[in-house]
């Protein structure tokens, strides 16, 4: 089947009684799962939603996250993913894009969703997940149980869009990837394949949901593999560590900054991790000493891959299939073709540094709306990843910088250009620019460049307080700093390089 939501059916017919999530001390089934599944999309159905709709999901690692991803998907909408810690400018700015016309959310969320609903147009449906629900919302709880089941998947097209994921890019602002549901099946099937996600391992999802590392490495391809999938709303290291230790999981899957965040924890010698078979690291990349460190501490394993939202996050992996070479990224996956080029697109020699291009059947259809800027990236059938790295004579790729000014946040993607109008915005700023520096524990910390106007005087705690009503938490500056004039090019472009020299 092509649907992406004919995955779950799999394991439903295969073993309905075994345990697909837990969370907490709650259980719920392969059947379970499919039947809530059913059910919602009886009601998407009733409420008009149809093939090609577009609908918000803006839900923590909870069951409801994948009873409502697939069910969306059972209908033949669109899911539309987003960061749960985004706020009222954030999520107007994808509503709009999208031209999404129902959303699902937790009723933590809804303040700014209901905002951001007031600045645009499309959005006729709100289904709330609470009790504490606004007045023109739809209870999802009892939205579900109230259905009967509809009688199944509704067919697609191989190309028919499954899901918007919205990215950084290479450049501007967030675009939303559009993911096919033949790209996007076939990476699934190939992560589950190559990472061993089976019916024998329970796998700890804290990596979010919305996060395309957590929504098709650790959601798609662990319940297509029939894993247990334990759901962790947020995450923590101590709770991880208790989680591991009395769910005896098997698999944990995380961003560096958990690997650091756990290794460094006084206490991990309290909890037994002894049932962790493996982990899998992604989102950015995972130093050689982390690594080697937390192997030796936890006595486990870890594989190290990489993936873009714009390749349904799969590209390479360290796996079991080969030898593991630690600081790589690994080996493409099966079906997927990698190579190095240099500025004029043309393959360069084993061991030379240039930028990573992909090709494959995972491979987006493009940005939504963005034309031209999807012509950019994908050229001559290679996605261009705007990561610069080498490959070594057996076929292992390594990264070495990148193009674009990305900041790699804790396994996000935060684009300098989106921080810099807030803090331009303000009436005090003459100048921003805003760079990555290295952070231990984040992989890149975020900093303000900051010319004040002449004659202001910037408070820092309200210009940081005035970021945080405009921007994700994470989005914002953990640092700032304040410079009379900043270091410009013979073009007037603020170089970059000099203020991260002079860090």
């Amino acid at each position: 089947m092509v649907n992406v939501a004919g995955l779950l059916e799999l394991n439903q017919k295969k073993d309905a009684q075994k345990n697909a999530l837990t969370w907490g001390s709650s259980q719920v089934t392969y059947g379970e799962l499919f039947e809530a599944v059913l059910r919602m999309a009886a009601g998407l159905k009733e409420m008009g939603i149809k093939k090609g709709d577009r609908v918000l999901l803006m839900l923590p690692n909870i069951p409801h996250f994948p009873i409502s991803y697939y069910a969306v998907l059972a209908v033949g909408a669109v899911v539309v993913p987003v960061n749960i810690m985004f706020k009222e400018r954030e999520i107007a700015y994808q509503i709009e894009d999208s031209e999404a016309v129902a959303a699902i959310a937790w009723e933590g969320f809804t303040n700014d969703l209901l905002k951001a609903r007031e600045k645009t147009e499309s959005l006729k449906h709100l289904l709330v997940l609470g009790d504490n629900i606004p007045d023109d919302a739809i209870h999802l709880t009892r939205f579900i149980s109230q259905h009967q089941p509809s009688k199944g998947i509704d067919e697609v097209e191989p190309e028919d869009s499954a899901v918007i994921m919205y990215t950084a890019g290479i450049t501007g602002h967030p675009k939303g990837a559009e993911l096919s549901h033949n790209g996007l099946s076939y990476a699934i099937k190939v992560i589950a394949e190559t990472l061993r996600l089976t019916d024998r391992e329970r796998v700890l999802a804290v990596v979010p949901f919305f996060h395309s590392f957590g929504g098709v490495v650790v959601m798609n391809a662990g319940l297509y593999g029939g894993a247990t999938l334990t759901l962790a709303p947020r995450f923590n290291p101590q709770e991880a560590l208790e989680i591991i230790a009395n769910d005896k999981i098997t698999v944990f899957a995380g961003v560096p900054t958990m690997f650091q965040m756990i290794h460094d924890y006084p206490e991990y010698g309290d909890y037994d991790l002894s049932s962790l078979k493996y982990c899998l690291s992604g989102g950015s990349h995972l130093s050689e000493e982390l690594l080697r460190r937390f192997e030796e501490r936890f006595n486990t394993y870890v594989l190290e891959g990489y993936g873009l939202t714009e390749t349904c996050a799969a590209a390479a992996f360290n796996n079991f299939k080969r030898e593991r070479k630690p600081g790589s990224i690994g080996y493409p996956l099966e079906g997927v073709e990698m190579k190095v080029v240099d500025d004029a697109d043309q393959d360069i020699s084993i061991g030379e540094i240039g930028e990573i291009v992909i090709k494959g059947p995972s491979l987006m259809k493009g940005y939504r709306n963005r034309p031209q800027a999807s012509s950019e990236v994908m050229r001559n059938g290679w996605f261009h990843t705007g990561d610069i790295g080498r490959m070594d004579m057996d076929g292992y790729f390594y990264l070495v910088d990148r193009k674009t000014d990305l900041i790699l946040k804790g396994g996000f993607k935060v684009f300098p250009q989106e921080i810099e109008e807030v803090i331009a915005a303000h009436p005090q700023v003459a100048e921003v620019a805003v760079i990555g520096i290295h952070d231990q524990v984040m992989g890149e910390e975020i900093k303000a460049c900051i010319v004040p106007k002449e004659g202001t005087r910037v408070n820092p705690a309200a210009l940081l307080e005035y970021c945080h009503e405009r921007l994700a938490n994470y989005k914002c500056p953990a640092i700032l700093r304040f410079y009379r004039e900043l270091p410009k090019g013979p073009t007037g472009r603020v170089m970059k390089k000099e203020l991260r020299l002079h860090n």
